[in-house]
């Protein structure tokens, strides 16, 4: 049985691990000019890199949650083989199985501040989780194809939860080109010709508009981690490249299991 069954979903690799592919494609008009080109896809390497942060969130997340079940499962031997490796006595990593079913600091005259220099127990369990990310993080994305007759279509290849965290990005972008932002944006360049928008405001509107489809994200069951850890690593490039991407109309292909049904998507 394969322990990454007993995960939830959203921290599982999607179709196991195994290779997959994700399909972009975007309108960029009948008038678009080679610079139009360059910048969409240099905006969406910014968002693909984005996608691979999010996806090592999710990857550190799926590895210290299948560590916590190892330990459970198999009791405090089933991290021996690392305690040499991280400086600690197999007796030190015994205590952990306290800590993980009890929540709390085991007691004992050596339980003290500073007792794991990784400062607690569970930084320690996270130390022991990292060291295995490479088998959880899969496959970087790759570009497989990528072809420009109007729309722009580009096919990236992949494995693990590092493209399943770029899916999740082109997912965010999809949907913030949906009809109901379309006709948002529209509302909006009403107002251009009168007053030329405040840079700053635009930026605190696009992460209001993340914070949001995250959100919704998370209620429908979508996010395993907390969404802060994920507004973490977005910066404000990453939030414009994304707004830029999400001006075009976008197609987007994902394996069934990373696309929800249209009606359950974020707007």
């Amino acid at each position: 049985m394969d322990p990454r069954n007993d995960l939830p979903p959203g921290l599982r690799p999607p179709g196991g691990g195994e290779f997959f592919t994700v399909t972009w494609r975007a309108d960029l008009g009948s008038r678009a000019r080679l610079g139009d080109l360059a910048l969409r896809l240099r905006d969406l390497s910014t968002a693909v890199q984005l996608g691979e942060r999010w996806g090592t969130q999710l990857a550190r997340a799926a590895a210290y949650q299948e560590l916590v079940n190892r330990i459970d499962r198999d009791g405090p031997r089933a991290i021996d083989y690392v305690a040499e490796r991280l400086g600690y006595r197999p007796r030190d990593l015994a205590d952990l199985h306290e800590w993980v079913h009890f929540g709390g600091w085991p007691r004992g005259p050596r339980w003290r501040p500073g007792h794991f220099r990784f400062g607690d127990p569970g930084t320690l369990l996270q130390a022991v989780a990292d060291m295995e990310l490479p088998d959880v993080l899969g496959q970087p994305p790759r570009a497989e194809r990528l072809a420009y007759e109007n729309p722009l279509e580009v096919v990236l290849g992949g494995s693990g939860l590092l493209l399943a965290g770029v899916a999740s990005v082109l997912r965010l972008i999809r949907d913030w080109s949906n009809t109901r932002r379309q006709g948002a944006a529209e509302a909006h360049s009403a107002e251009a010709g009168a007053r030329e928008r405040d840079a700053k405001a635009d930026q605190c509107e696009a992460r209001a508009d993340l914070v949001r489809w995250l959100v919704d994200e998370a209620t429908a069951g979508r996010v395993a981690i907390p969404v802060g850890d994920l507004l973490d690593v977005v910066t404000q490039d990453d939030e414009t490249a994304l707004q830029r991407l999400a001006g075009d109309q976008v197609e987007l292909q994902l394996p069934s299991g990373l696309d929800p049904p249209r009606a359950d998507r974020a707007g």
